[in-house]
């Protein structure tokens, strides 16, 4: 698709959901949600903790309105545990914080 993102403002994102205790086989995961009616550019957008801090998209990548995404570091456990998740809203990540 084509958009013209927009900057982000507060609440815009927001964190939705934060999966830190699995059940058995399972795997973590974070979910946040373009509460906007506007397309946001992640490009260097951090997920992290204090200790340590993940760029989500060293290069562009918007996240249209009204659109969940949900970061992971093994993506097909999450479509096998959530048969109704949207395969392109999951994002696989080389570690989580």
């Amino acid at each position: 698709f084509f958009s013209l993102p927009e900057a982000a403002e507060k609440g815009d994102i927001m964190l939705n959901e934060i999966l830190f205790n699995p059940k058995k086989g399972g795997v973590d995961f974070v979910e946040i949600f373009n509460n906007s009616k506007k397309e946001i550019n992640l490009k260097n957008w951090k997920l992290g903790n204090k200790e340590n801090s993940y760029i989500l998209f060293e290069n562009h990548f918007v996240i249209k309105a009204k659109q969940y995404l949900a970061f992971t570091i093994n993506k097909q456990n999450i479509l096998n545990y959530y048969p109704k998740a949207v395969d392109t809203n999951i994002v696989n990540l080389g570690s989580m914080p």
